[in-house]
């Protein structure tokens, strides 16, 4: 697509929802350059859960749908509520190459951040790798608080702490040192976004990034140029004063206890534990073949039908999952926030511990939800009522 054309869509775009400084993602490569888990947190992903999945309409939500996190239909849903921080920022040169902020998300759990790069004068001589993955070699984000949200460089890191007095320990997750995992997705040209994932995000109003240096290309060929950019974000309001909704069971269920739900502006994430009557028995296959289905761009709808199709002699732990408003609204799974959906099997007690995040937000949310997941052939239904 022509420069053109692109700029007439950002306009319709602008008129339509409340985001800006978009780009069209239908040439993103689709390759995740980087993920990494948080050294500290402890996961055990016995298997990935599948449901039936969602299909996007074939409209502007695609390109925006790209951006932060795959294909997440909750994390589309807020941006077009208007719950992004666009940064309006020029961009900063360095041994002239310009890099700058677009758009932010941010939630408890997860920090999307969009770097735009200009290359110009350097697009002549790395033109064969541009489209290659692109990256900062050194990076730290941390807030007005000096919380450090994320840093991939021991010795950056270090040296921050001396600079602050600050007695955070690489590697060591504590309140002020997140230590998010990231996947980091280049786009065609000269763009990328960070994804951060973690636990407990602070209610941060400034966002402040220090970068240095970029990567392009692959493992076996890349070039690397030198740079230095400091950034300072302001975050908007509704987001550092964030919200969301908690819910609590209507009748309690003998064998199940449901430890949290809690709705926000980008999903809904639903933590349980159920006691089984019978051994549960656990397989990887099904977690090896998800995984590659994922990286090869499949859908979650597409995903499950794949696995019904194999008809595996084993049956899924869980099955048939998602929760419903009391307008009769279906909301699947987040297979895109593939971390916050997987269970963890005590074969010892005959118990599982599970974690879902469906798509639902706080915008499409009512005051009374069901939670619907088949257990061992059985269907159950959970009325859920907000707190």
């Amino acid at each position: 697509m022509n420069n053109e054309n692109l700029q007439r869509i950002k306009q319709k775009t602008r008129q339509k929802i409340t985001i800006y400084n978009f780009r069209k993602y239908n040439d993103i490569l689709q390759k995740e350059r980087k993920s990494y888990v948080p050294k500290t947190a402890i996961v055990v992903c016995s298997c990935i859960i599948l449901t039936g999945g969602f299909v996007f309409g074939k409209d502007i939500k695609n390109f925006i749908s790209t951006t932060f996190f795959g294909n997440s239909k909750g994390i589309n849903t807020a941006i077009e509520n208007g719950y992004v921080v666009n940064s309006n920022s020029d961009y900063l040169f360095s041994n002239n190459i310009g890099v700058k902020i677009g758009d932010i998300i941010m939630d408890d759990n997860y920090l999307g951040i969009e770097f735009e790069f200009n290359l110009k004068d350097k697009s002549n001589s790395y033109s064969d790798i541009l489209e290659n993955n692109i990256s900062f070699e050194d990076i730290i984000i941390f807030d007005e608080n000096n919380n450090i949200l994320y840093c991939n460089n021991k010795e950056l890191f270090t040296d921050f702490c001396k600079k602050y007095n600050l007695t955070y320990i690489w590697g060591d997750h504590n309140n002020n040192y997140i230590n998010s995992g990231v996947s980091i997705y280049s786009t065609s040209n000269t763009n990328c976004i960070y994804n951060l994932y973690s636990n407990n995000y602070p209610k941060s109003k400034t966002l402040y990034i220090n970068a240095k240096n970029i990567t392009i290309g692959q493992s076996d060929k890349n070039i690397e140029l030198e740079g230095n950019w400091n950034f300072d974000i302001e975050i908007t309001e509704e987001i550092y004063n964030r919200t969301s909704k908690n819910f609590e069971v209507a009748n309690n269920i003998d064998n199940i206890n449901i430890k949290d739900v809690n709705v926000s502006a980008t999903n809904t994430r639903v933590d349980l534990e159920i006691k089984s009557n019978t051994p549960i028995e656990q397989n990887s296959e099904i977690k090896d073949l998800t995984e590659k289905l994922m990286k090869e761009g499949k859908s979650s709808q597409e995903i499950t039908d794949i696995l019904n199709k194999k008809h595996y002699k084993y049956e899924r732990v869980f099955d048939n999952v998602y929760i419903e408003n009391k307008n009769g609204e279906k909301f699947y799974q987040d297979l895109n926030l593939i971390e916050g959906n997987s269970y963890i099997i005590d074969t010892k007690n005959n118990t599982v511990n599970a974690t879902f995040t469906f798509s639902l937000t706080k915008y499409d949310s009512t005051d009374i939800l069901y939670l619907h997941f088949k257990f061992q052939n059985e269907e159950y239904k959970i009325e859920l009522i907000e707190m």
